[in-house]
């Protein structure tokens, strides 16, 4: 499990932020959940690749050092959608948010302390 404490978790939001300011990319929306982490970003796709891999290496790399283990965190490569209008990207963000609720981790969005992103609510 990647995120088995709020540890991971608070690290994960603080290498998005940091992800933000190495690669040009925008962080819209983002949740860290106990296995997987979900992201709506604007960027390019050559900047999406590179920003995931440091993104996932680095988080990795903190993990196994915390855990006192080797080898990967993170079973799958990562997924992604593009999409070209607004009403997508913003049902994509809705998505992202709303899955701390569908998982019965919160009551609202707003609630679960490690989301991340600039659509739709102040960071």
């Amino acid at each position: 499990m990647p995120f088995p404490d709020d540890t991971g978790r608070a690290t994960m939001l603080r290498l998005m932020r940091e992800a933000e300011r190495r690669f040009a990319i925008r962080i819209l929306a983002g949740v860290v959940m106990s296995t997987h982490f979900h992201l709506v970003v604007a960027c390019t796709q050559t900047e999406l690749s590179k920003a995931m891999h440091w993104l996932k290496a680095t988080y990795a790399r903190d993990f196994n050092k915390r855990h006192q283990r080797f080898g990967a965190v993170f079973a799958e490569h990562f997924a992604c959608r593009a999409f070209r209008n607004e009403q997508r990207v913003a049902n994509a963000c809705a998505y992202v948010r709303a899955n701390p609720v569908k998982a019965g981790l919160c009551q609202t969005p707003g609630a679960w302390p490690w989301a991340y992103g600039s659509w739709g609510h102040e960071t």
